[in-house]
């Protein structure tokens, strides 16, 4: 990585590389079979796997130019949360990266897609936590593959605009 940022340096073991006789084999399937998943045959969608903020900040770069922001969801208290107003978008170019966590080193994987808009969620905790959580809605997903993990989850099929919370460790750039 030479001079680059790591997104993650620690000194721990994975309790998955515990568990693999072979970790390193099953690493690189692991991030085969992820960059798969993740692949890009959808015209209007680029991808790319980041190991620093370097590499992460410059996809964003290249994709939405360089006026931006990186927002996340705060971190909360597992727990379960109830939307308490209505959702506020903030943006339609939104270029989204998601940490894989099976991994024993720092990757994300870094999308940017079109028709996609950015909302802010008002949500409070069994426990009274008030947060605002980062939603991502994909409005155009004709394209996209009928097994995708979005669909599944949700019964729906492709054309249907799907969204999804982000997790506390994604980063989703966007513009100022």
């Amino acid at each position: 990585m030479g001079n680059k940022l790591p997104l993650l340096f620690t000194n721990q073991v994975p309790p998955s590389a515990i568990l693999l006789k072979k970790p390193q084999q099953n690493m690189v399937n692991s991030l085969a079979n992820s960059s798969a998943s993740c692949g890009s045959t959808v015209p209007e969608e680029q991808h790319a796997w980041v190991t620093s903020l370097e590499a992460m900040m410059d996809f964003a770069i290249r994709m939405l130019g360089t006026n931006l922001r990186p927002i996340s969801t705060p971190a909360g208290k597992w727990q379960l949360y109830t939307v308490t107003g209505a959702a506020r978008t903030i943006t339609d170019k939104v270029c989204g990266c998601h940490k894989k966590d099976s991994l024993p080193f720092a990757i994300y994987g870094c999308l940017y897609k079109m028709n996609t808009k950015v909302r802010v969620v008002p949500l409070v905790g069994d426990d009274g936590t008030i947060l605002e959580a980062i939603n991502v809605c994909h409005m155009n997903t004709a394209s996209w593959d009928s097994n995708y993990l979005l669909f599944r989850l949700m019964k729906a099929k492709p054309g249907t605009p799907v969204c999804h919370f982000l997790a506390t460790d994604d980063i989703v750039w966007i513009t100022k």
